[in-house]
């Protein structure tokens, strides 16, 4: 986010939750629930620049920060958009590591950054909730 506020443009943190994750690591045990997260977080990372951040909080929930989207706020926002339904449909895909190739389902959340901190929900992208 230094590098955004630097060059004025506009980046987004984004909030991932994996919807039924604990069912599924429960079921099935830490193992195979470990290997799911190791593989929702390559996926994750495929998604964004090397320029950009992916990290694992906690249990099931990531933060993606994506830097530099731009100058103009609409614009930044609809590519923030467009990346996390990017990140929606590859954590979507079934997962082959799981005993039953399960599916999980990601809740993304948006909060949109500027070198000021300002934030808008004009122009709110589908499936993506803004914080």
């Amino acid at each position: 986010m230094a590098a955004s506020k630097r060059s004025r443009c506009f980046g987004a943190v984004l909030f991932l939750d994996l919807d039924h994750f604990k069912p599924l690591n429960d079921e099935h045990g830490h193992e195979v629930g470990d290997l799911l997260l190791i593989e929702a977080a390559h996926r994750l990372n495929r998604c964004v620049r090397e320029s950009d951040t992916v990290a694992r909080i906690g249990g099931d929930e990531f933060v993606v920060v994506i830097g530099e989207l731009g100058r103009d706020q609409k614009a930044s926002f609809t590519r923030a958009g467009v990346v996390a339904e990017k990140m929606r449909n590859a954590l979507e895909e079934p997962y082959r590591r799981t005993y039953k190739h399960e599916q999980i389902l990601p809740c993304i959340k948006l909060k949109k950054k500027d070198a000021t901190e300002s934030a808008s929900t004009t122009g709110r992208p589908p499936n993506v909730e803004i914080l």
